[in-house]
């Protein structure tokens, strides 16, 4: 629910403000940065909560799947700038994403699938779905 809230107050940050916000993803954690158009690179949103690093709780991990492909997390080349993963552009436009949380040793997952129009569904192990 945080995620989505999170989510959600950065989609719409970025077509306020005509820029690009964007989602990092590391094994336990995520991250939303904003692209600065005048340095050319992601940057932290400073001194705000709702962007800061969200850190799961023990025992639970992402696993993120684009395109069909899974997702190396927490590997940047060396000497690169993080990079989001997933970017909420300024058009309104989101780059299509599955995200699922899992719990070690745990079959029960809560996925979510991000879609290109900036909905997100969220499928839990004891309910059908639900839309955000």
């Amino acid at each position: 629910e945080r995620y989505a809230d999170a989510l959600e107050a950065a989609f719409e940050q970025a077509q306020l403000e005509g820029r690009d916000y964007g989602v990092r993803f590391l094994p336990g954690s995520y991250e939303i940065y904003a692209y600065a158009a005048d340095r050319q690179r992601w940057e932290i949103v400073p001194a705000d909560r709702l962007y800061g690093l969200h850190e799961l709780p023990d025992g639970l991990a992402f696993r993120l799947e684009m395109e069909g492909k899974v997702l190396q997390l927490g590997r940047d080349p060396p000497q690169a700038l993080p990079a989001p993963q997933v970017v909420l552009f300024a058009s309104g436009d989101v780059t299509p994403y599955r995200l699922e949380v899992r719990r070690e040793g745990v079959d029960r997952v809560v996925t979510v699938e991000g879609r290109p129009d900036g909905t997100l569904e969220i499928r839990r192990p004891e309910t059908a779905s639900c839309r955000a």
